[in-house]
């Protein structure tokens, strides 16, 4: 009989087997029982939680060629708990494999018996997994705000630091330049000068990747650089949401980590951010709204990234140069760049097309969808005082 062995160790459970560990038992158990579990039926999800099963992605694997072929017969875990710790997942999913292919589940350390009362057995055992995990969840929360209430880290370090014994310290490379981008901003620069200087200097962020004028902002807004931690756990209702947004803190503490810049400062750059940008707390270079004209049609010439409603809908704009990783802005107002659009595309379009464009009761995703339709995908080059507008892929 084929068998395929599912494995899975997470962050939130201080106990457990490691993946080697459970796979040994799982072996020993297959072999026990005239099983055979070839090495591509050997599903492992490494420190992911059982409590959502849709994030993890070797679990979805093994569900996805359970249903295409039923190329095995049985699921062995180490516990069931490893299957899933959500009673609705684990009900759901054993009941789709039992029903749609014939493959059982089965714990190698919680037998079930034949008898209907295994049924009751294993709902307690699903309702306790699922309680460890919620009773864990809530400790692990209660000595989170607990540390953080002692001005201690709870969290990995941002740029800039590096993680002690017991709290951050400055990281060696990393601090001088937190210090350049406050002081960069105190006096004038720009978001975008200061992006792109970083990037040409090769300085890349915690993640390793470039930088944009978004992680720029959110260091400028982060209190933990004066010494401070702070606990984000809504949006602000001002901002909505956007990706690019900073949370609103609704707690700030005193850290036990070294600042890196000073009080003043960090004033002076608090200061000159909150006279530019009165109505939010972080700059917004994406579209002001879901839905307007030209979204995702207008492609930069030098990087070819979009052009961006900004200025609440009255301009366009590179994203690239907004997230300073492209040096040309091709700002230009939204009139005008439509009014160019419509010259452009007029005389090659059916008489039927352009009266359907010109409908008042038309919405931006409408007129989208035509242009796209008649390959309404164009680059915007300005070349000094010229602008063009070419169209890709006519003839």
């Amino acid at each position: 009989m084929i068998a395929a062995a599912y494995i899975r160790v997470s962050t939130e459970d201080q106990i457990e087997f490691s993946p080697d560990s459970q796979l040994k038992r799982i072996q020993e158990y297959a072999n026990q029982h005239d099983m055979q579990i070839p090495e591509t039926y050997i599903f492992i999800d490494e420190g992911l939680s059982g409590r959502t099963a849709t994030k993890r992605p070797a679990f979805q694997k093994m569900i996805s060629l359970a249903r295409q072929n039923q190329p095995f017969q049985k699921i062995l875990v180490w516990k069931y708990s490893r299957f899933a710790r959500s009673r609705q997942d684990s009900i759901f999913y054993k009941s789709m494999l039992r029903k749609e292919c014939g493959i059982e589940v089965i714990s190698i350390t919680e037998p079930l018996s034949d008898d209907p009362t295994s049924i009751l057995i294993e709902a307690l055992l699903e309702a306790m997994d699922e309680y460890y995990s919620i009773n864990l969840a809530q400790e692990v929360r209660r000595g989170m705000q607990e540390r953080f209430s002692r001005g201690m880290a709870i969290s990995i370090p941002p740029f800039g630091y590096l993680m002690g014994t017991e709290t951050f310290i400055p990281h060696p490379i990393q601090a001088p330049w937190v210090q350049y981008m406050f002081e960069a901003y105190a006096k004038g620069d720009s978001l975008s000068s200061i992006t792109q200087y970083l990037n040409q200097k090769n300085i890349r962020t915690k993640r390793g990747n470039p930088f944009q004028t978004r992680t720029v902002s959110y260091i400028l807004m982060n209190p933990v650089y004066i010494g401070k931690l702070r606990k984000r756990t809504e949006l602000s209702p001002a901002n909505g949401y956007d990706r690019n947004y900073i949370y609103t803190p609704t707690e700030t503490v005193s850290g036990t980590h070294p600042p890196i810049i000073s009080d003043a400062l960090w004033q002076q750059v608090q200061t000159r951010w909150f006279t530019s940008h009165p109505q939010s707390g972080i700059q917004k270079s994406t579209p002001c709204s879901d839905d307007y004209f030209l979204k995702n049609l207008v492609l930069c010439s030098n990087c070819g990234r979009k052009l961006v409603h900004i200025q609440h809908g009255t301009a366009f704009q590179c994203s690239g140069y907004n997230h300073g990783s492209c040096k040309i802005s091709h700002y230009i107002k939204s009139e005008h760049l439509e009014q160019l659009i419509y010259d452009t595309i007029t005389p090659q379009l059916p008489p039927v097309v352009i009266l359907a464009l010109q409908r008042p009761d038309i919405t931006p995703t409408e007129k989208n969808r035509i242009l796209k339709e008649v390959d309404g995908n164009y680059i915007y080059q300005k070349h000094s005082n010229q602008i063009t507008i070419s169209a890709i892929g006519r003839t």
